[in-house]
C-alpha cells in the first residue's frame, strides 16, 4: 500500500485513498493476491457481493464466489452435445418468443410446438420435427382445460403425434382450471414463482431430458404495470437465465403493439419493452392473412431473430375440418370476393345484413367477407361507400334486393359448402360458363 500512500494521487485526494485502503482491508483484497504475486489458488474464484447481500441494512457483507475458466481449463473440457428438440426452431436451454395480435393463433401453433415436442411430432410445413421426445410443461393463464383439450385432439392428427410419449410427456396447468380453494396462481415476475416451476419439471423429468416450459401468455403470467418499463420486464428477463441454468428450454407467447410498429429485425415488435430480445435465441411474429376460410386458423409467420438457419415467412392455415396443416393459397377465395364485389356494384347491398340474408350466413360473417373483399383489393372502400348508397337509395325495396341477389349467386356462382354455426365453413367457385351482368341494369 506504501505506492498509494505516497503517490501524487493520494496527497490530492487524501479521503478517497484512505478510503480504499480501508476497502481494501475490509474486503480482504490483500488475501486475494491482488497487490503483489498472484495467489493460484484464488485465481478461479471471483468474489462478489450479492445484489440482494447489499440492500441489507446490516452492514454483514460476506462474499460469494463466481467460478471463473482460464483457457487452459476450457480448452478440452468436454461440453454436452447440444439438442435439437424442435428441429429448425428450439435447441435445449434456448429460449423463443412467439408473439402476434389478438386472436390471431399464437395458442394453436404454441400448442403445436408442445405436442411435437412431447409426442415425437412433425410440421412438415414449416419443418419443424422432434425424433426424440421431451417433457413439456404448458402454462396457459387465460383458457379453461376443455378448450385446450379439444384443439389439441384437432391437432393431434396433423403433427402425427405419439400417443403414448404424449400422454408421459405433456403437462399442463390452467390459470383457469384450478379448484374454488386456489385464489391465486404462479406470477413469473417473482424469483420464488420462477424458481417454483422450473425445480417442479426439473424434478419430474427423467435424467438427461430437456424439458421445455410454454408460457401462454405473458401478460396473464407476469404481474407488471408498466411492461414498456425495462427495469420492471428485469425481474422476467432473468428467469430464461435460470431456464438455462436448470437444463430447461422456453417459449414465451406474447402479443404485439398495438401499434405493429417494426423493430430493428425487420417484423413488427412485441408488446412492451424490448429489452428481452437480448435474451432470445429466435423470434417468430404471426400475422393475419387478409383473407381466410371460414373455420380456418390462418396467419403469416416471419421469423424475426434468429441465430441459425434461413428466416421463415410463408402463410399457412389450420384445416380444423380435414386436421392438418397447409399452406395458405389467397386464390381459394378469391371467387368468393368477386362474388362480393359484384353483388355491391349490383347496388344489391345497403348493409352487411343483406349480405347475410343473400348468403344465408351470419352477419359477422357478411361483415368480415365485405372488409376481406377490400382488404385484399377486389372492392375498393369507396366503391363500397358509394354502392351502398346507391342501394339505399334505389328504387328496389330490401326484399327485392335479396331475392335477386339470391337468384345472381345461384346463375353465377356454385356454393360448394354453407355449414350453419360458428366456424362453420363457407366455399364457393365461380360458374366458369356465367359472366358478370351490367350493373346498369
Amino acid at each position: 500500500m506504501n505506492f498509494l500512500r505516497n503517490s501524487i494521487f493520494s496527497q490530492s485526494y487524501p479521503r478517497l485513498v484512505k478510503g480504499l485502503m480501508w476497502n481494501f482491508k475490509d474486503s480482504e483484497l490483500n488475501h486475494w493476491g491482488v497487490f503483489g504475486e498472484i495467489d493460484q489458488s484464488s485465481v478461479n474464484k471471483l468474489p462478489f457481493i450479492p445484489k440482494r447481500k447489499l440492500k441489507k441494512k446490516d452492514g454483514v457483507h460476506s462474499p460469494e464466489y463466481l467460478e471463473v475458466s482460464q483457457w487452459k481449463d476450457m480448452e478440452n473440457r468436454d461440453y454436452p452435445k447440444r439438442k435439437v428438440l424442435v428441429s429448425n426452431l428450439l435447441h435445449d436451454r434456448e429460449a423463443v418468443m412467439l408473439y402476434s395480435p389478438t386472436g390471431v393463433g399464437k395458442t394453436w401453433l404454441s400448442l403445436s410446438i408442445a405436442l411435437i415436442a412431447a409426442g415425437k411430432g412433425r410440421l412438415e410445413i414449416l419443418d419443424w420435427a422432434n425424433d426424440d421426445p421431451q417433457p413439456v410443461c404448458y402454462v396457459d393463464g387465460e383458457m379453461l382445460e376443455e378448450d385446450i383439450q379439444e384443439r389439441i385432439k384437432l391437432l393431434i392428427p396433423s403433427l402425427g403425434v405419439d400417443l403414448e410419449e404424449l400422454r408421459k410427456n405433456f403437462f399442463f396447468v390452467s390459470r383457469v382450471s384450478q379448484p374454488d380453494t386456489i385464489e391465486d396462481f404462479l406470477s413469473l415476475d417473482l424469483d420464488r414463482h420462477q424458481l417454483d416451476l422450473l425445480n417442479w419439471i426439473k424434478r419430474h423429468s427423467a435424467d438427461n431430458s430437456h424439458p421445455i416450459v410454454i408460457l401462454d401468455n405473458l401478460s396473464n403470467l407476469v404481474d407488471i404495470t408498466d411492461e414498456n418499463s425495462a427495469g420492471q420486464m428485469q425481474n422476467f428477463n432473468m428467469m430464461v437465465t435460470k431456464a438455462r441454468k436448470k437444463g430447461c428450454s422456453m417459449v414465451i407467447v406474447h402479443h404485439t403493439g398495438k401499434s405493429l410498429n417494426i423493430g430493428p429485425d425487420g417484423v413488427p415488435t412485441w408488446r412492451g419493452s424490448y429489452d428481452m430480445a437480448t435474451r432470445l435465441d429466435k423470434t417468430i411474429c404471426l400475422l393475419p392473412c387478409q383473407s381466410s376460410l371460414d373455420g380456418f386458423v390462418t396467419f403469416q409467420v416471419i421469423e424475426g431473430k434468429s441465430r441459425k438457419g434461413q428466416r421463415i415467412n410463408l402463410s399457412i392455415q389450420f384445416n380444423p375440418f380435414e386436421k392438418k396443416w397447409e399452406l395458405f393459397d389467397e386464390s381459394s377465395t378469391e371467387d368468393r370476393h368477386e362474388m362480393v364485389k359484384e353483388l355491391v356494384e349490383l347496388g344489391l347491398i345497403a348493409k352487411y345484413e343483406d349480405l347475410k340474408d343473400i348468403l344465408d350466413r351470419s352477419a359477422s360473417s357478411a361483415e368480415r367477407y365485405i372488409k376481406q373483399s377490400i382488404e385484399s383489393g377486389f372492392l375498393k372502400e369507396s366503391d363500397w361507400r358509394e354502392w351502398k348508397q346507391k342501394a339505399k337509395n334505389g328504387h328496389l325495396s330490401r326484399q327485392e334486393r335479396i331475392e335477386k341477389g339470391r337468384d345472381y349467386v345461384q346463375n353465377h356462382f356454385r356454393v360448394l359448402v354453407n355449414e350453419p354455426g360458428r366456424g362453420g365453413r363457407y366455399l364457393v367457385e365461380r360458374d366458369n360458363f356465367s359472366y358478370p351482368e351490367n350493373p346498369d341494369f
